[in-house]
């Protein structure tokens, strides 16, 4: 059976398994699947990373397969993209990817740091703004948990949605966030009314509060290794790993690829292979998973173990066995020791770590990224409140412009008939 017809069954598979999940078991006997693997698959440093563009199980437009993905095919996709944003987080989680090689997964989870994780995060992140500043507020806060709580939608939700939502409960709603931008060391329960608590659950995941997520990531790293101390099974390991992660959402962005990249490292340590799936699949396991994790672990474990002979045989970016240490990890890990979070130069030490692992993997930076930091030094940073600040204003049912916040003279949209226009410029604008 080709790699496409199990990827057609299995989407069956998982939604019946959804559906009924008591029906649906996997043995346990499964405690380990074999040699620790000590190398990331080549397929993984563009799958993992989950962006549409960056390739999926199998895309023919560039002749993507799980078993011939190489260093060439990752500068082809890195040189077609015409985002330079998009670009620059596939880059970085190549980098991370090959740090955490080099540290994560070759420590135990018992010698994993909250710094580490940091550190990582920072690779992840760097040259990309925050999650609700969609790329305009760069290196804030760079491996350092977040400063201002921000929102999560839910799966069922989107900012699109917030076009055909009612005009009464779409005002409601932005006076919440309106409410949290203005007290962003404040918990939630402390600063919404029941009543806005319920309309904020209703649209937005219940994160960690900034306050909080000091004494959670130490909770959280504690119990991970308390796990791993157990006789509890790395599947179980594994889900606690991604699911607690996103459930406090340390830092203002990058959380999820962070999650899925520590899920990895523990299955790959029990010698599985690492993580990827179906769109879809994943979005309802990690719905699911923040309700039950025992779900989420049944269901990474049931897609792994089909999956698995599809994987066996597949080499890394350099085309050696995935169970052979690397020759230059100690080199990656005296770079990656010596980075210094509190330090005033740490984005110059991320830039040269980044630059170092770039060279060692053969990879080669697009000219759209370069354009784009071009870009990024005249001038067109905007603040993160200020980013937040317009899309409240552009959702906000009342007579102010949703381009300039203008409130003098407006003119309805008459198409939405719920932004207000203070000139037809504006409207063209927007």
């Amino acid at each position: 059976m080709n790699l496409v017809k199990s990827i057609m069954l299995l989407s069956f598979f998982i939604s019946g398994a959804l559906k009924s999940m008591d029906s649906f078991r996997v043995s346990e006997s499964i405690q380990s699947g074999g040699v620790s693997l000590k190398r990331f698959p080549a397929y993984y440093y563009t799958m993992g990373a989950r962006l549409s563009c960056a390739g999926k199980l199998e895309d023919r437009s560039f002749g993507i397969g799980i078993n011939n993905c190489s260093k060439h095919v990752v500068n082809l996709i890195l040189s077609s993209m015409s985002s330079a944003l998009r670009a620059t987080e596939l880059l970085n989680f190549c980098v991370a990817l090959r740090v955490a090689q080099a540290t994560l997964l070759t420590m135990s989870v018992q010698e994993w740091t909250l710094e580490d994780l940091k550190k990582i995060q920072a690779l992840i992140m760097h040259n990309i703004g925050d999650d609700f500043g969609k790329g305009l507020f760069i290196n804030d806060n760079l491996g350092k948990f977040k400063k201002k709580l921000g929102v999560l939608f839910k799966k069922t939700t989107n900012e699109v949605d917030f076009k055909l939502m009612d005009c009464e409960e779409k005002g409601a709603v932005m006076v919440v966030l309106q409410k949290l931008n203005s007290l962003p060391l404040a918990r939630v329960s402390e600063c919404l009314t029941l009543e806005e608590q319920k309309l904020y659950d209703k649209y937005f995941v219940r994160i960690s509060d900034c306050c909080d997520v000091p004494l959670h990531m130490e909770e959280y790293l504690k119990n991970l290794k308390d796990l791993a101390k157990s006789t509890t099974d790395h599947f179980e390991i594994a889900t606690f790993a991604h699911v607690r992660l996103t459930q406090i959402h340390p830092f203002s962005n990058g959380d999820g690829r962070l999650a899925r990249l520590l899920l990895s490292c523990i299955l790959m340590q029990a010698g599985e292979y690492p993580f990827i799936s179906d769109e879809k699949v994943y979005a309802l396991m990690v719905k699911d998973g923040d309700q039950n994790t025992c779900n989420f672990k049944k269901v990474l474990q049931g897609w792994m173990t089909i999956h698995k002979p599809f994987f066996e045989g597949t080499k890394d970016l350099e085309g050696n066995s995935l169970t052979e240490a690397c020759a230059y990890d100690n080199e990656i890990q005296l770079a990656f020791s010596a980075l210094w979070l509190d330090g005033d130069d740490f984005i110059l030490q991320i830039e040269s770590l980044k630059s170092k692992v770039i060279n060692l993997l053969g990879i080669e930076a697009p000219q759209v990224i370069s354009n784009y930091k071009v870009n990024r030094e005249t001038g067109t940073i905007k603040a993160k409140e200020e980013v937040l600040n317009i899309f409240i204003q552009k959702n906000l049912p009342t007579q102010s412009c949703g381009v300039c916040a203008k409130k003098d003279d407006m003119l309805q949209c008459g198409r939405c008939k719920t932004v207000y226009y203070c000139s037809v410029l504006c409207q063209r604008k927007d």
